[in-house]
């Protein structure tokens, strides 16, 4: 199960790696860094999400896998689970 996410895992750190050695000294440069550094903030914070997801999915019986993906709601309102 860990090994499904290692790769995206790795190649983020690779990216962040390869960001952070880049001399930004010019304004529009630094700018472009900054857009991109956030964006990986926000796939690791995907990633994150995914890596619990799959956690929950694996631990839960196969026959209750399928209700993983849906989203219950009484009155419009989510219903947490």
């Amino acid at each position: 199960m860990s090994t499904i996410l290692q790769e995206p895992e790795s190649v983020l750190s690779a990216a962040r790696k390869k960001l952070n050695e880049i001399n930004h000294s010019d304004t529009n440069l630094s700018a472009s860094i900054l857009q991109l550094n956030k964006s990986l903030d926000e796939a690791i914070t995907n990633l994150n999400e995914q890596k619990i997801f799959l956690n929950k999915y694996f631990s839960t019986s196969k026959v209750l896998r399928k209700s993983l993906f849906y989203k219950y709601t009484w009155m419009g309102i989510p219903v947490g689970r």
